[in-house]
């Protein structure tokens, strides 16, 4: 996934892991986003690069038909260890 991120000619045509994972987005009580759409432009947060946060952010811009080379991260590390104010996975930059 993360060469075809970097603009690879390969394409994802399967999945490989069939358990029901189940991703959500996070933001912070007093936000402006209230909807999808409102994330466009924003900074997202991920444990790390190639990770599974990371991957899940790459898929919504593509499916929002966002240029995934625009979308902006902000590392982490483990959530766990992240300060409470870096726990949004998505916040205003």
């Amino acid at each position: 996934m993360a060469e075809i991120v970097k603009g690879s000619s390969l394409r994802l045509i399967g999945t490989y892991v069939s358990s029901p994972l189940r991703w959500g987005i996070i933001t912070g009580k007093e936000t402006d986003i209230h909807e999808v759409e409102h994330l466009k432009d924003r900074v997202f947060g991920i444990s790390r690069f190639t990770s599974g946060s990371h991957l899940m952010v790459c898929v919504l811009a593509m499916e929002r038909g966002w240029h995934p080379q625009l979308v902006k991260f902000d590392v982490q590390g483990n959530f766990k260890s992240a300060p409470f104010s870096f726990l949004p996975f998505c916040h205003h930059h």
